[in-house]
């Protein structure tokens, strides 16, 4: 992982392209940012787009504020393996103002560092 990097984990369900599940920001499973998601999936150009649309969950030093985050992903698939990877911008969950931005890479697992969600468990 590179310096400056925080895991981050999506828990997704496609319902005919309109996307719902939530996201895990984090460093460890005891210093963590748990988020509702909602976002849709542009077949034509497999394009994803997630974003994070309240904090749930809040692991974090005194004063810490927590980021929204807003990230547009291309899928691609080889093989067996999928994969999305792109962008994201973020917001202040309190003042709205710029977090800041950068990439993310996620790759498909049945694996997670917290738990299987239950809107996961039910489809």
């Amino acid at each position: 992982m590179l310096e400056g990097s925080y895991k981050y984990e999506v828990q997704i369900v496609d319902n005919n392209n309109k996307l719902e599940g939530v996201t895990y920001s984090y460093l460890t499973t005891v210093f963590y940012g748990k988020a509702a998601l909602v976002g849709f999936y542009r077949e034509n150009n497999k394009t994803v787009v997630i974003k994070e649309i309240r904090m749930l969950e809040m692991k974090a030093s005194e004063g810490s504020d927590g980021c929204l985050m807003t990230c547009t992903l291309q899928y691609t698939k080889r093989g067996d393996e999928a994969y999305l990877t792109g962008n994201y911008t973020s917001v202040n969950m309190h003042t709205g103002l710029a977090c800041g931005g950068g990439t993310v890479s996620l790759h498909k697992t049945d694996h997670s560092d917290f738990y299987k969600e239950k809107i996961l468990l039910d489809h």
